[in-house]
C-alpha cells in the first residue's frame, strides 16, 4: 500500500508542484487548503481558525506547506497563519488513532536573519529580523517538539527563493521588468543568491519522509544576479539592459532613505541596494549526504519558468526601435 500524504497549502505555488510530483510517483494524496471548492477526496479547512477534522482519515506522511508569505502583511497575519496554523494542524494530528510516521515542514532561510554570507550551514544561529522569519522559527520549534514527543520523523526544510512555473517574488519581477524594458542593472551584478526549483523540492519529498533533521535545499549553483539576468534576457531575445554605476546608485539610495523616513513606501533605499550587492548563499551538503539531493541549476530550466510567467515568448521591439518606426 502506498503511503497516504496529507499536503497543506495544496493550491499554493509549492503545493501544486508537490501534489503533482507525488501523484506522478504513485502516492495517495489528501489535499488540504483553505479555499473552496474542495478537491476530490480533499479537505477545505482554515488552519488559522482551528484544527481541521481528520477523523477517519489515514495519514502516513505530512507535507506542511501552508503559511502566509506576503512580507508586507501585518504582524498578526504571520502569527495566525504560520504559528497558530501549525499548532492547529499538530493538534489535529494528535487526535488520530495512529500518528503519521513522518512530518515535513517547509520553512525558510529567513529564520537566520542574514543579509550576507557564503554557504551558510544549518548550524548557523537563527536570529530572524523579520516577523516572517521569527514566525517560521517558532513553527519549526512546535514541529520539532511535537514530533519528538510522539516519535515522528520530522524534516525541517529551510528553503531559499523558489523558482518555477507559477512563481512569485523577485525572480518573477525580474522576468517582467526585462520583458517590459523597465529593468536597470545595478553595479556589476556579481552578488550570488541561493535559489531552487520548486519542482526539484517536490520530487525530493519522498526521500525526505523519514530523514529527520534540518536541511537546506538549493540548486547548488547559487547564480549571480547577472547569471539570472543573462539567462532570462537570452530567452526573451533582449539586449543587455543599461547598468547604473554604483556611485549613482548609492546617491539615489540615500535619497530613497529620506523618502522612506517621510513615509513614502517602496522607495529605492540603502537596504534595498545592499541586498543587490551582497552575496547570500546556503550550504546544502547535508541534504546531498543524507538523501542524495541532486538538483538542476535554475538557469538550465529558464525556458519553462519564463514562458509560464509571461506566456509564449514573442519578439518585442525595443523602445528605441519603436521610436524609429
Amino acid at each position: 500500500m502506498s503511503p497516504r500524504w496529507l499536503v497543506t497549502g495544496a493550491r499554493g505555488f509549492l503545493g501544486r508542484h508537490v501534489c503533482a510530483a507525488l501523484e506522478r510517483a504513485g502516492h495517495d494524496v489528501l489535499r488540504l487548503d483553505r479555499t473552496p471548492p474542495a478537491p476530490t477526496d480533499g479537505l477545505v479547512a482554515d488552519l488559522t481558525i482551528g484544527p481541521p477534522d481528520l477523523r477517519g482519515r489515514r495519514v502516513d506522511v505530512v507535507a506542511h506547506l501552508a503559511g502566509f508569505v506576503h512580507h508586507d502583511a501585518p504582524p498578526e497575519a504571520f502569527e495566525r497563519s504560520i504559528v497558530d496554523g501549525t499548532r492547529h494542524l499538530l493538534d489535529s494530528l494528535a487526535r488520530l488513532d495512529l500518528p503519521p510516521r513522518a512530518f515535513i515542514y517547509a520553512s525558510s532561510v529567513a529564520v537566520y536573519g542574514r543579509t550576507t554570507g557564503e554557504l551558510v550551514t544549518e548550524a548557523a544561529a537563527t536570529a530572524a529580523t523579520t516577523v516572517y522569519g521569527r514566525s517560521k522559527r517558532r513553527a519549526e520549534e512546535l514541529v520539532a517538539a511535537w514530533a519528538g514527543r510522539r516519535g515522528v520523523a520530522a524534516s525541517i526544510l529551510r528553503l531559499p527563493g523558489l523558482v518555477g512555473p507559477g512563481m512569485r517574488g523577485g525572480v518573477a519581477r525580474l522576468v517582467r521588468r526585462l520583458r517590459r524594458w523597465s529593468y536597470l542593472g545595478i553595479g556589476p551584478g556579481t552578488a550570488r543568491r541561493s535559489v531552487v526549483l520548486a519542482e526539484d523540492v517536490a520530487a525530493a519529498l519522498p526521500d525526505l519522509a523519514g530523514a529527520s533533521g534540518t536541511f537546506h535545499l538549493t540548486d547548488r549553483a547559487h547564480p549571480s544576479f547577472l547569471d539570472l539576468e543573462t539567462a532570462i534576457r537570452a530567452r526573451l531575445g533582449r539586449r543587455p539592459p543599461p547598468r547604473l554605476p554604483l556611485p549613482m546608485a548609492r546617491l539615489l539610495a540615500r535619497v530613497g532613505d529620506l523618502a522612506e523616513r517621510a513615509g513614502v513606501e517602496g522607495a529605492f533605499s540603502t537596504p534595498v541596494l545592499e541586498r543587490t550587492l551582497d552575496t547570500l548563499t546556503f550550504d546544502d551538503s547535508l541534504a546531498v549526504e543524507r538523501f542524495g539531493w541532486a538538483p538542476t541549476p535554475v538557469v538550465e530550466r529558464v525556458a519553462e519558468w519564463v514562458e509560464e510567467e509571461i506566456g509564449p515568448v514573442r519578439p518585442l521591439r525595443s523602445p528605441s526601435s519603436r521610436r524609429r518606426s
